[in-house]
């Protein structure tokens, strides 16, 4: 049984006041005025702020990034200085001086490991994402892509016994602690963690 709205028009539809009074269906009728004002504050809702832009993350998620990113980040960032120190050396031993860096040990190893993982993990978490000038996007990226070349290729040679296998294992060292970190402590903030 059809239910008989009062402010059916003379043709038999709804009039534009009837649309805005039925649930779900208040944005028809609206004027391009109210539909822009509509989207801008849908683009001001925060990430993860409701069902139209996706169902939160179950913060348990987000803690098993957690465990799994900062008990690695240190181990990637320990090859990663070990890596170093063998590029470094190669060097030196090409250009024929008597001096060689040490592999890292102990505690200053481990905060020379720290440090230089920090300043990797920076450069890697933050990528030029958009810049107005093409030149200075391009020159960004190629200094961004070197970075990150350079880094899964000291981790590459950090490792013990470098093999096909050891690449992959780079990559991961490389980008997976730094990202599970990043993506984990989004999910436990409320937030989308893309």
């Amino acid at each position: 049984m059809a239910v008989k709205h009062r402010d059916i028009g003379e043709d038999g539809r709804p009039t534009r006041e009837d649309w805005r009074r039925t649930p779900g269906f208040e944005h028809y009728g609206d004027t391009p005025e109210e539909l822009r004002e509509r989207h801008r504050l849908a683009e001001k809702r925060p990430a993860g702020g409701g069902k139209a832009r996706g169902e939160r993350i179950p913060w348990y998620y987000g803690a098993a990034l957690l465990l799994f990113g900062v008990p690695f980040w240190p181990v990637a960032a320990w090859f990663l200085a070990a890596g170093w120190a063998v590029v470094v050396n190669a060097i030196l031993d090409f250009v024929r001086l008597p001096w060689a860096v040490p592999a890292p040990s102990g505690v200053y190893g481990l905060v020379a490991a720290l440090i230089v993982g920090g300043i990797y993990s920076r450069v890697e978490l933050k990528p030029p994402i958009v810049e107005r000038d093409w030149r200075r996007a391009a020159l960004l990226w190629v200094v961004w892509a070197l970075v990150m070349l350079s880094d899964v290729g000291a981790t590459y040679r950090g490792l013990e016994r470098p093999s096909i296998l050891g690449v992959a294992l780079a990559v991961v060292l490389t980008f997976g602690p730094d990202q599970a970190i990043m993506r984990g402590w989004r999910i436990l903030r409320g937030r989308q963690p893309f």
